[in-house]
Parts: structure tokens; C-alpha cells; sequence
């Protein structure tokens, strides 16, 4: 099966999206929360299939502060635009 969650497939996607998301924001890049985000779904999903519960709440609040990082350095960003343009 091509995407047997302990296949290749599934964990080389698991271990790119995450290396990515990791190389981009460690050059302060939006982008590595959302590669982030898309690591962690598979990972829950990987996690559920497995009955690994613990792990899932794990990735699941991993997932949640992606989603928080993303919201809050658009906010950030924002407001340093706002202030050099004043």
C-alpha cells in the first residue's frame, strides 16, 4: 500500500516536512510553521493508526501552536509595518 503509514512514503514525508519546516524557521521564515503544521497532521494521523494516544495529543498541540506561530508573527509583522511607516 502506497501510503501505509509506516511505509516509506508516509515517513519520508514525515521526516522531510519536518526538516524543512525546522531550516525555515531557524531563518525566522513563516513558511517553516506551515511545513511544520502539514508534519504534524501526518504525524497524528500516523500516530491514531497506531493507537499511540499519547503521541497524538502530543502532535496535536504541536500542531495547535503552528497554528498560533503562524497567527501571531502576521500580528507581529503587522505591527512593525505599521510603526516604520508612521
Amino acid at each position: 500500500m502506497l501510503l501505509d503509514p509506516q511505509g516509506p512514503v508516509v515517513q519520508g514525508f514525515i521526516l522531510a516536512t519536518g526538516i524543512i519546516g525546522n531550516l525555515y524557521v531557524s531563518h525566522m521564515n513563516l513558511k517553516g510553521f506551515y511545513w511544520w503544521l502539514a508534519s504534524n497532521v501526518a504525524l497524528v494521523a500516523v500516530s491514531v493508526y497506531a493507537q499511540l494516544w499519547g503521541m497524538v495529543a502530543l502532535y496535536m498541540y504541536f500542531g495547535t501552536m503552528s497554528v498560533y506561530s503562524i497567527f501571531r508573527w502576521k500580528q507581529i509583522r503587522s505591527t512593525e509595518q505599521t510603526e516604520q511607516s508612521a
